[in-house]
């Protein structure tokens, strides 16, 4: 740092001390702290911009970025799925909707019945708890044992 910057910024903070006297001879009272911290703290703002930064002591490096890994939609949809199955708005606009059409195709597949065409037959197989799952009754589970149960039902068929 040059001796001619110190020797202005010690006359700015001599200046502002001045002024604040100053304003004391007129009866402006200041805390004494704002006495004292004004002038220093614009020495001090003076003398920090007058430092000249080196290069840093060590080397910067940003982090890596992490690896792109590709997104399946469908492990992103299952994993809302599972997330969401004990809540009833999840239940209804996710998991239920999927668990009942499975429902239907085992069914279907493994019965050869159509619930559409033959209610009272796929309700009398299904049994209670997996016809209300067909048709949108049933509310959601309370606990994922619960779900856990219902989804072993469905493959029992």
């Amino acid at each position: 740092m040059k001796a001619h910057g110190l020797r202005a910024a010690v006359l700015a903070t001599l200046a502002v001390w001045a002024a604040l006297w100053g304003l004391s001879l007129v009866g402006v009272h200041l805390h004494p702290v704002i006495v004292l911290a004004v002038p220093l703290l614009l020495l001090g703002t003076v003398l920090l911009r007058r430092i000249e930064l080196g290069p840093p002591a060590f080397p910067v490096r940003e982090p890596p970025a992490p690896p792109r890994v590709p997104v399946d939609r469908r492990l992103s949809t299952l994993t809302w799925l599972l997330r969401e199955a004990t809540s009833p708005r999840g239940w209804d606009r996710g998991v239920r909707p999927h668990l009942a059409q499975l429902t239907r195709d085992r069914l279907r597949e493994s019965q050869a019945i159509d619930v559409g065409t033959d209610p009272e037959r796929a309700r009398a197989l299904l049994g209670e708890e997996l016809w209300e799952l067909v048709s949108g009754t049933t509310p959601a589970p309370r606990t994922e044992r619960d779900l856990i149960r219902l989804i072993e039902r469905i493959q029992s068929l």
